[in-house]
Formats: C-alpha cells, sequence, structure tokens
C-alpha cells in the first residue's frame, strides 16, 4: 500500500536511506510531505525496514548526539539507532534545509552487512550524498 498526501501530513514517518558509501541513515518525516518517491510507493516496506532496524540489529558501535540530550522519543530511537550503525537526521525548521543530523555512528553499518530480505528492499533507497560529510540534507524537488 503507498502512503497517501493525508498519510504524509499526519505521520512522522522513520524512512531509511543509503548513501554513496553503502552507509544508512534512518530519516524523520515530522509529518510534513519531504518524503521519497521509493518511500511512498510502500508502507510495508518502510515497516519492515524501520522492525529491522529498530528490534533485529544488534547494538555494535557508540554514538555520538549532535543536539542536546533530551528525554524523548526520538532521541531515545536516534541513540539506539546510532548504536547499531546508523546515522540520524530529523525534520529540520531551517529555510533551505529539509533534515538536520541528529546523531551518528562511530562505526557505521554499510548495506552488505544486511540480510539478503533487507538489502533487496533498501538498495534502492539511495540519496546522492554522503552522511559523514553533511550535517544538513535537502531532498531535492
Amino acid at each position: 500500500m503507498r502512503y497517501t498526501d493525508i498519510d504524509l501530513q499526519s505521520t512522522d514517518i522513520m524512512w531509511f536511506g543509503v548513501d554513496k558509501n553503502g552507509c544508512i541513515a534512518a530519516f524523520f518525516s515530522g509529518g510534513r510531505f519531504c518524503v521519497p518517491e521509493f518511500v511512498c510507493q510502500s508502507i510495508e516496506e518502510t515497516e519492515l525496514l524501520e522492525d529491522y532496524f529498530l528490534n533485529e540489529l544488534d547494538t555494535s558501535t557508540k554514538y555520538v548526539l549532535c543536539v542536546e540530550d533530551k528525554d524523548n522519543f526520538l532521541i531515545k530511537d536516534c541513540k539506539n539507532l546510532s548504536s547499531k550503525g546508523l546515522y540520524c537526521f530529523d525534520i529540520s525548521d531551517k529555510n533551505g534545509v529539509d533534515y538536520e543530523m541528529i546523531s551518528y555512528p562511530e562505526t557505521p553499518v554499510k548495506v552488505e552487512m544486511l540480510p539478503q530480505n533487507i538489502i533487496a528492499v533498501i538498495h534502492l533507497h539511495n540519496l546522492n550524498t554522503a552522511f559523514e560529510e553533511v550535517k544538513e540534507i535537502t531532498m531535492g524537488k
């Protein structure tokens, strides 16, 4: 099933992208339209990836926070995901910037380290950037 415009406006979607180095990032949409078409195409694939990264992937590294450490769900999810090797970005309020980095792993996990069923879904979630080189991402229209 596809995400509708209503879904994009009303749901904080956790989606995943792969950079040009094979590193993975989690993005939190904040109920805004700034979600790539490869995510919009399938709620089921997005939920499969979310379940895998939150519940199945093992902790493998230390995380580094780029923001103040607050006791909320976003920061907890970002610490958890970055300790598993993922970069984390949240929707931005800055003009001209779509996402800002919240946390990053000391040692990133790479796509080729994932199980085949996850690779089959995420391998098309390509973003033309290198997460280790940026703190902000603009998706481009």
